[in-house]
């Protein structure tokens, strides 16, 4: 069934083109933004809406209004808004509601916005245009047959409803128990956990409000602010393990990074900050964990690669980031499908618009006993 609901996504009909004058929802740094790239592109940005607008004060050079006051009204249903919110925390399929309840017509999306303008929002975690899947259809039905329960079938159909088809309120509502989602098995207590991309020591808290013993934790975070604030957090809970101020990745090499002091710094390649970067299993040969996150902001594949010597030894469960990049939701399941023996595979949305993706690998075996940390 995935697989024709993905043939007809892809094969209906979506705008290519955008309308020659428009009004903007949305005046952050995604607002700027479209408006800098609407205007680029010859489109007359009128206004931009915002509920937070106040008077005389303007975006990018034009007008910030409130919508459904006086200024901001549509005459006539006629002004199209290009909402300009691409974020995990406000569900964009109530803002478009809001809008058409006010009036506005057509009310266009950041997908809308990635088909009229390819290449346009590059780097917007796994917003792309429609082409990007065209070449991928057969690689959508086989991650369809990866899934056998029905929760991950129905959140994987709303995913695609979201990114083929444009359609916002298909997108799947979060389980705010992220990394301890309910409705699955709970993990092996206590932990051996390798928690990658552990920001302040969020995720590590999160599990032991849930009831899990921590008893070994590898915790790497490259950005220096997040790492000062992770190892304080581990000493002040008491937490058995280490902070590793460190990025994980294939093998062992040096990294240029983004730091940002926040949960989206990542490696790139023009960052300002060099960090060092492990291989799992060069790094760690004798760890044997029983649970494997990673929320790395991209790296994952990489990662991953440098980690199947310890997953295959000791067959932890899995807690992987699919929504960093387009092809990640199926090109990560299918790869560990591929190498991964006995294991069920489970896919949950933890936040709005289809961020905070996550694919949970449970072994059908125990994992081994615990190994000593090296």
């Amino acid at each position: 069934m995935l697989d024709r609901l993905a043939a007809e996504l892809l094969k209906r009909p979506r705008t290519g083109t955008l309308p020659s004058d428009v009004l903007v929802y949305g005046a952050g740094g995604m607002g700027r933004r479209v408006v800098q790239l609407l205007t680029r592109n010859g489109v007359k940005v009128h206004a931009v809406l915002d509920r937070h607008a106040v008077a005389s004060a303007e975006c990018e050079g034009v007008p910030l209004l409130q919508p459904g006051t006086a200024a901001a009204t549509p005459p006539g249903g006629t002004w199209a808004v290009v909402v300009a919110i691409h974020n995990p925390a406000h569900r964009v399929a109530d803002v478009v509601e809001h809008l058409r309840q006010l009036g506005f017509g057509p009310v266009l999306t950041p997908v809308d916005l990635c088909d009229a303008l390819p290449g346009a929002l590059q780097g917007g975690f796994w917003l792309a245009p429609r082409s990007v899947y065209q070449s991928c259809e057969p690689a959508l039905a086989d991650l369809g047959r990866m899934f056998h329960d029905n929760a991950s079938l129905a959140l994987l159909r709303g995913v695609l409803g979201l990114r083929l088809g444009g359609d916002y309120a298909q997108a799947p509502l979060p389980d705010p128990h992220q990394y301890v989602p309910a409705d699955l098995p709970r993990w092996p207590n206590p932990l051996r956990l390798i928690d990658c991309g552990a920001f302040t020591g969020d995720t590590i808290e999160a599990f032991e409000e849930a009831g899990y013993s921590i008893e070994q934790a590898l915790c790497f975070e490259p950005d220096p602010a997040n790492y000062q604030a992770l190892a304080a957090r581990l000493r002040a809970r008491g937490t058995r393990g280490m902070a590793l101020p460190c990025a994980v990745s294939a093998c062992a090499q040096t990294l240029r990074f983004s730091a940002e002091g926040a949960g989206s710094s990542h490696l790139q390649a023009d960052g300002t900050t060099m960090v060092q970067a492990l291989g799992l299993d060069e790094a760690f040969p004798a760890f044997a964990p029983n649970l494997l996150k990673m929320d790395i902001e991209g790296a994952e594949p990489e990662a991953l690669d440098g980690a199947m010597g310890m997953i295959a030894r000791h067959r932890p469960g899995l807690a992987i980031s699919v929504y960093h990049r387009p092809e990640h939701l199926w090109t990560i399941p299918l790869s560990l499908g591929r190498r991964l023996d006995g294991y069920e595979f489970f896919l949950r949305a933890h936040s709005h618009n289809s961020f905070d993706l996550v694919l949970y690998a449970r072994p059908h075996t125990p994992a081994r006993a615990s190994g000593a940390l090296q």
